[in-house]
């Protein structure tokens, strides 16, 4: 899952700054030609200035494209920069293109990977805000030994009532343990992890 995530803002990325420095390259070309061509217009008498020419043309710096092409991307669009030639137009069309089009195969991957991971192995055994005890049950148990193991912690005579049970297999639960632990009396109470005892990672999550 983390390569998953690594790839697709790795890619929108690439695609971001790629289409940053060409679409600064392409409209700073556009504006410096104009000015060039304005200046030597003026260097004759009988040429009349016109000022509507050069009328909210600049030269843009990196930072002011990368946060024009976000803007856009996030379809707020502020509209306070935006590409006056022609080229600059099809370029944020191919930029809006490119990024819907990682984004829809980068979530479908997301889905499909999600789906192949148990969710008994995305789950967390998160304590409330009472300090409660718990146990952490290893081992290949069969589910009435567990069942056995469960009833005899939680009664009243052994002072185990305000103490949690975590199981952490390396498979997900069968389905007779499936049904133990959706028992009411066992339900908020017991708390199954898929997992390896052996893995830093995986204790972390208990």
């Amino acid at each position: 899952m983390a390569r998953v995530w690594f790839k697709f803002i790795y890619k929108v990325f690439l695609v971001v700054l790629t289409f940053t420095a060409i679409l600064l390259a392409v409209e700073n070309l556009n504006s410096y030609q104009l000015m060039r061509t304005e200046l030597k217009n003026r260097e004759d008498p009988e040429y009349e200035p016109n000022s509507d020419a050069l009328e909210g043309r600049k030269v843009h710096r990196f930072h002011d494209i990368f946060y024009m092409i976000i803007v856009t991307i996030s379809t707020v669009g502020y509209g306070d920069i935006f590409p006056y030639t022609v080229v600059g137009q099809y370029l944020v069309i191919a930029v809006m293109i490119s990024f819907f089009t990682i984004l829809q195969r980068e979530l479908s991957e997301f889905s499909k990977f999600n789906s192949l991971t148990s969710e008994y192995s995305r789950h967390f055994y998160q304590k409330s805000k009472r300090d409660i005890k718990h146990i952490l049950l290893l081992g290949e148990s069969q589910p009435e030994a567990i069942k056995t193991f469960l009833k005899e912690c939680f009664h009243s005579d052994h002072g185990m009532q305000e103490m949690d049970i975590v199981i952490m297999r390396t498979s997900p639960p069968s389905d007779e343990l499936s049904q133990i632990l959706k028992m009411p009396k066992f339900e908020t109470r017991v708390h199954f992890l898929q997992g390896n005892p052996l893995n830093h990672d995986d204790l972390r999550r208990c």
